[in-house]
């Protein structure tokens, strides 16, 4: 490991006393005092990480130094030791109050606690394992698609795997907190629910303690446009039905109130309202405001199909009133495509573009630095929305430009496809018996049965 790899200070160390949650990088030694099994696993002892100029000593306390820094700090507890707390460790050989949880898991588990986490957030690709969760804040989507749910996976005072999981106290678009659930490993019934099947769905998506808290307290994440989280909730409604013959049946001819022209109007007008300020705002800045436009994006095209849906329901038995409707329904059934486009050309797009740049700057700059490139993990294109809609992700496409059009004519001229456009063209004038008769064609009667 380069010198260079080290922080250089302790800043991070006494952020972590105060309590802030700075992740931790198992590749990178960092200052600070830190819990660790002694080699015969019989107590626990004190490791000091100090970076002096040029290098990073590492001692075992009191003054016991060593030389592989990598291979103790993989088995260190990231967990930082304040003074009074190294003093007990120190003097009894176990850890603080506060710490046995965590001391008995990893002992039962040989598992760093929320290590794989923490290492998973910052892209690190691995398989979640079936049966053995990886403690941490993670997220999973309602069962109507219509909001997140909070899940926390943690441990006890004896080292079991604990699972809270949140559901909204109360329906619609107002937020007015969660309710907790603590789940056990199986479920005591055949209707109960336990942590191990929720694990084991794969479907629980780590998010950041930051990210974790905003859910808690706002019921969206930071990155989650509000209109269209409230839309969603506003939109779960039963598809409306139809017969064998096509038409709607009696029980669903008259559409839920959440399906009313009125009320598809309200939600298009609040998505707008959000909407027109990010697209007046240009391209996105961060990935938050990226996945915010996203979410937007993918209510407006909700909208946009159930009032598709809606519009047809009722202009199948209507043809004679085509054009009150086509008046009554264009707005919902074209402006948010317009909405989306603007979304995706003025914010989504030029963050990707940005984005992707970065990725590879920072990747050549490791290249440069001395870094092999065999070795550098895979980067995974960058995808924009919170996931509970649909996500964009780049998309490369090609398109011609024609510099010589004689030329490029004279290539294609045999191609049928280009002989079915010339002869279209060449009945425009027939029809029209335009004169005088253009070169190369002559005009032809043709009578048969109208």
């Amino acid at each position: 490991m380069e010198t260079q790899e080290y922080p250089a200070s302790w800043d991070n160390y006494f952020a972590r006393l105060k309590g802030e949650n700075i992740p931790f990088r198992p590749d990178v030694v960092e200052c600070g005092l830190y819990p660790a099994r002694s080699p015969d696993n019989t107590k626990w002892q004190v490791i000091s990480f100090t970076n002096k100029p040029g290098e990073m000593i590492g001692v075992t306390l009191p003054n016991e130094q060593f030389t592989d820094l990598n291979g103790v700090w993989a088995r260190v507890l990231k967990k930082v030791l304040s003074a009074d707390e190294t003093k007990h460790v120190m003097t009894t050989g176990h850890l603080p109050p506060g710490f046995d949880g965590a001391a008995i898991y990893l002992s039962r588990t040989g598992r760093l606690p929320y290590a794989v986490h923490e290492a998973r957030l910052r892209g690190e690709k691995i398989d979640m394992r079936p049966g053995e969760p990886d403690l941490g804040h993670y997220i999973i989507g309602s069962r109507d698609r219509t909001h997140w749910r909070p899940v926390l996976f943690g441990h006890d005072d004896e080292g079991n795997v604990t699972c809270s999981i949140g559901e909204r106290t109360n329906e619609g678009p107002k937020f007015d907190g969660f309710a907790w659930e603590q789940l056990p490993r199986f479920p005591e019934d055949q209707n109960g629910r336990g942590w191990e099947r929720l694990w084991g769905t794969g479907s629980c998506k780590p998010v950041s303690k930051k990210d974790y808290d905003h859910l808690v307290a706002t019921g969206r994440l930071p990155g989650e446009s509000e209109a269209a989280a409230a839309d969603r909730t506003n939109g779960a409604t039963v598809p409306t039905a139809r017969s064998d013959e096509s038409t709607v049946t009696a029980t669903h001819n008259q559409p839920p109130e959440a399906d009313t022209i009125e009320a598809l109007k309200g939600r298009h007008d609040k998505l707008k309202m959000e909407a027109d300020p990010l697209i007046k705002k240009g391209p996105a800045k961060t990935k938050d405001e990226a996945d915010r436009a996203t979410d937007l994006k993918d209510a407006f095209l909700k909208i946009e199909k159930r009032a598709e849906e809606l519009y047809k329901i009722e202009y199948d038995p209507l043809d004679q009133q085509v054009k009150t409707l086509r008046a009554k329904w264009n707005l919902l059934r074209t402006e948010p495509e317009i909405f989306k486009k603007l979304l995706l050309a003025a914010v989504i797009s030029p963050w990707m573009k940005a984005e992707i740049k970065r990725q590879q700057d920072e990747r050549a700059a490791q290249v440069t630095a001395g870094v092999n490139p065999d070795e550098l993990p895979a980067v995974s294109p960058p995808r924009t929305g919170t996931g509970l809609g649909r996500q964009t992700a780049p998309r490369t496409t090609w398109e011609a430009e024609i510099v010589d059009y004689d030329a490029f004519l004279a290539h294609v001229k045999n191609q049928e496809a280009v002989k079915e456009v010339v002869l279209k063209i060449a009945n425009v004038y027939a029809r029209s018996k335009i004169e005088p008769v253009p070169p190369g064609i002559k005009y032809k009667k043709e009578t048969g049965a109208a």
